[in-house]
């Protein structure tokens, strides 16, 4: 079985497709698939889609790039929402200073309330980091701390989603006990950075994503992406690991149930 744990399915760009995308996912074994939200109408969407899919699991959440109108009321509708038997995660949450969409500390004030409500909850977190390491390290820093001062569990935190920083924010983040989501970038030509991090870090913290549309890998790269192009993805695990696809596919999905709290795969 293979695990898409970070795909955008109640984006339209699959709306007048979806039956053909979800059939080709099964046909590569394709199992399951988390739909991370981005506000709190894509929350609602990703639960929908969720209850109607049996394969399909929701994370719900507000994107840094979306949360300039966020509210303090927003939190107690994400709590609510979080309490669904079919959400596992919050997010997808994090920090973003490449789009310059919304201002950093409101995007740092939104980010530390989600962040708040997985730590209540016990879920893990989905993390979009684009250009903000500087930023969002001592935050999850004091985010772990806080976890072992509570009580809570420190083993499965969440997951660096489509994971693209620095070696050593890389093994920061391990130490914390976050894993990473390999993506299709991992695929192109000039990401020998990127294959040398999941070459170094532990098997054990690495899952598998699209983050459908985007990120198509090689050789479908300028497509839409979409869940069966896992395939591609697990292909390259399998390059920069040396060993079987078989056994990527085995390695990422324990990883993913682990993360996750499935027990009955």
């Amino acid at each position: 079985m293979i695990i898409d744990t970070h795909c955008h399915l109640n984006f339209n760009l699959f709306e007048d497709d979806l039956s053909e995308v979800l059939d080709r996912a099964r046909s590569v074994g394709v199992g399951r698939i988390v739909v991370p939200a981005t506000d709190l109408a894509t929350s609602y969407e990703a639960i929908s889609l969720s209850h109607r899919i049996p394969e399909v699991f929701a994370a719900v959440g507000i994107h840094p790039n979306d949360c300039q109108s966020f509210a303090p009321s927003d939190i107690e509708e994400l709590r609510t929402l979080a309490g669904d038997p079919k959400v596992v995660a919050i997010g997808e949450i994090g920090l973003d200073t490449f789009h310059k969409d919304v201002e950093l500390g409101q995007q740092i004030t939104v980010f530390q309330a989600q962040l708040d409500i997985a730590m209540e909850l016990d879920l893990p977190v989905l993390i979009h980091n684009r250009d903000a390491d500087d930023a969002i390290l001592p935050i999850l820093e004091n985010w772990i701390l806080m976890r072992i001062k509570n009580g809570k569990n420190t083993e499965i935190p969440g997951i660096l989603h489509a994971f693209s920083s620095s070696m050593a924010f890389a093994r920061s983040a391990s130490d914390l006990g976050f894993y990473f989501g390999a993506a299709g970038p991992i695929t192109y030509k000039n990401a020998d950075d990127k294959r040398n991090i999941f070459r170094s870090i532990d098997r054990n913290k690495v899952v598998l994503e699209t983050d459908s549309p985007f990120l198509a890998p090689n050789p479908k790269r300028g497509r839409r992406n979409e869940p069966a192009f896992t395939q591609f993805i697990a292909n390259e695990m399998a390059a920069i690991w040396d060993i079987s696809v078989e056994k990527v596919q085995e390695i990422t999905t324990k990883n993913a149930a682990r993360i996750f709290q499935w027990t009955n795969l």
